[in-house]
């Protein structure tokens, strides 16, 4: 299920609300991970600050190919993940 963005409005915002993984060479500034999720929803349907502003709280992670990210008899997760 994916968690609702209306909670990311405000001061309360966390730090670590989203998890980009990456394979292919680094997103570097907020500006170019706002364009990247807008490609695609729930994103696509935020305005460009909304966008900043979640952009701003990604944490991004590389990893290497044929790494367990995510394990479906794991834990939850307790993040986002958006793996591009």
């Amino acid at each position: 299920m994916m968690p609702e963005l209306g909670h990311l409005q405000g001061p309360t915002l966390r730090t670590s609300v989203l998890t980009l993984s990456l394979y292919a060479p680094t997103i570097g500034t907020v500006e170019e991970i706002a364009d990247f999720l807008a490609q695609f929803p729930p994103f696509d349907t935020l305005s460009r600050d909304e966008l900043l502003h979640v952009a701003a709280a990604v944490a991004v992670r590389s990893y290497p190919a044929g790494t367990d990210i995510l394990i479906e008899d794991g834990p939850p997760a307790s993040e986002l993940y958006v793996i591009r």
